[in-house]
């Protein structure tokens, strides 16, 4: 049907060698397993404080729809399935955040094919001057949150995979739990700023702290069945 598999748990068992019925062999046991190109999200433990009662009567600010379609993706964000899921969505919040930031790299037009610079439109001598994306969400970043210029460069380098700009590398998607949580302070920040909540009201959302994988499973040693000895398992 075109569609994975869904792994809902697997159980390893070591049968090297010569294994018997009965026999303490170590093992492994995960829950909710995921393949590492779509693992579910991490959950954050230690960054991460709310209301103890929620608060469900939000008044959105009518004359600021960027902050409220800001918002509307990040309640998305909180219930992605997966970490891809989790990271784009807060992703397109922050661009939606840095849309009208005054921290804004502008350059005028670029050819794409030869690289030269086009001040003026050569029709209307219009300027060309535009933002240049990934410039101005880095400075909105760096500048704008404090967040380490090297922190924003792999965000940057991972919204670029996430894109298709280049290659899959697993080694990003390894990040992605601690990149999204950078995120997910900005996105906070930033929405409680300008929808008029409070600095030390909650939600607060700290860019690191201990998380906890869903699908980390427990292992040990377990007796040899004969179900694991079986051809069909």
């Amino acid at each position: 049907m075109q569609t994975a598999l869904q792994i809902q748990g697997v159980r390893v068992i070591d049968l090297t060698g010569s294994p018997v019925v009965g026999e303490e062999r170590a093992y492994a046991q995960w829950s909710g397993f995921a393949t590492p190109t779509f693992r579910p999200t991490s959950v954050p433990m230690q960054s991460l404080v709310g209301r103890l009662i929620p608060d469900l009567s939000v008044d959105l600010d009518p004359s600021d729809p960027r902050a409220n379609r800001a918002l509307d993706w990040y309640l998305k964000a909180l219930t992605a399935l997966f970490e891809a899921d989790h990271f784009i969505f807060l992703w397109i919040a922050c661009e939606l955040l840095a849309a009208d930031s005054d921290l804004q790299v502008r350059e005028p037009y670029r050819g794409p094919a030869c690289g030269h610079i086009i001040d003026t439109c050569p029709e209307c001598r219009a300027p060309t001057t535009k933002p240049v994306q990934g410039q101005s969400m880095r400075r909105w970043l760096t500048e704008g949150f404090a967040i380490d210029e090297d922190v924003a460069k792999r965000i940057w380098s991972a919204r670029q995979m996430l894109h298709g700009a280049f290659a899959f590398d697993s080694a990003v998607m390894d990040e992605l739990p601690e990149l999204a949580q950078w995120l997910r302070a900005v996105v906070v920040t930033e929405i409680k700023r300008r929808l008029g909540v409070a600095e030390e009201e909650p939600p607060f959302a700290a860019p690191m702290g201990l998380s906890v994988s869903p699908y980390m499973g427990l292992g040990g040693t377990a007796k040899v069945s004969e179900r694991d000895l079986s051809p069909l398992g």
